[in-house]
């Protein structure tokens, strides 16, 4: 195989194109009359591409799942033209493909975190893939280049993460390692992951705390310091509003009637440094 990527990712996010996959017609994929199958007995799920020839029982059978239709038509192009690994079905929502997977019963579904448009987050849309039986090996493909939605990922259950624009080399080995067992993380992400893995056990993030977003992580602790709203907000350069916003959110997730119960939390998990910062006013209410 070439070194050709499946899609170049724009600075908005989405793929500007196929980058050297080639023309899809050509190719004979979802979208030529010749190649797909006959729909009407999906239950009604228009947006669902079926392949007639669903290769030998031997193969790596996949589902490819993704909202952008021209991604979803490159990764499908670049995996149909592996030996031993054959696409059965391609959808557009995290409801397609569960239609898809238990209809076919993939060994790999190879999935967005979001799909889909308004779609929720993408660790719930893996769960979603893996209630089915039997239960198909998730490979994630995103532009979702962020160490909390990767261990998201992996806690729900997924068992590869990639990011869009990898190349058909790392595409090929990440789909037939998950399809055997392992876990794959691609270049960049399996290192960064690794090193929160080795990181002091103080330094990471505690299973209380473990839905807070980065910034709220970060307002919580010099919430814990004893800062106020206006204090924290000169120290992270953001209006007051925005700290407060964060404040209410963190309370929220953390199920905390008040600021101080959110503090005594966020001490108890090793934030705020174990003591007050003095140069800070009284905190706030």
């Amino acid at each position: 195989m070439d070194g050709a990527v499946v899609g170049d990712v724009g600075d908005s996010g989405c793929v500007r194109g196929l980058g050297g996959v080639g023309d899809v017609r050509d190719l004979g994929v979802v979208g030529d009359p010749g190649v797909v199958g006959d729909l009407e007995d999906l239950g009604g799920v228009g947006g669902l591409g079926v392949l007639e020839d669903r290769g030998d029982l031997g193969d790596v059978t996949v589902v490819v799942v993704d909202g952008d239709p021209v991604f979803r038509m490159g990764m499908a192009v670049l995996l149909g033209s592996v030996a031993g690994v054959a696409v059965v079905a391609e959808a557009a929502t995290a409801d397609e493909a569960v239609v898809a997977v238990e209809r076919f019963r993939p060994r790999v579904v190879v999935t967005d975190l979001c799909p889909g448009p308004g779609e929720g987050a993408g660790s719930d849309a893996v769960r979603r893939l893996l209630r089915s039986r039997p239960q198909p090996a998730v490979l994630v493909v995103t532009v979702a280049d962020d160490d909390e939605l990767v261990l998201a990922s992996l806690r729900s259950g997924a068992r590869g993460y990639l990011l869009k624009g990898a190349g058909p080399v790392v595409v090929e080995r990440a789909v037939r390692a998950v399809a055997d067992g392992e876990i794959l993380l691609g270049p960049g992400v399996g290192e960064r992951v690794a090193a929160l893995l080795a990181a002091p056990a103080s330094g990471r993030t505690a299973p209380a705390l473990r839905g807070l977003t980065p910034r709220e992580h970060e307002v919580l602790d010099l919430v814990a310091r004893g800062l106020g709203n206006e204090a924290i907000a000169r120290r992270l350069a953001v209006r007051a509003k925005t700290v407060r916003n964060h404040v209410s959110a963190v309370l929220t997730k953390l199920h905390t009637a008040s600021r101080a119960e959110a503090i005594v939390r966020a001490r108890e998990a090793g934030l705020g440094g174990g003591h007050r910062d003095t140069a800070a006013p009284p905190p706030q209410t």
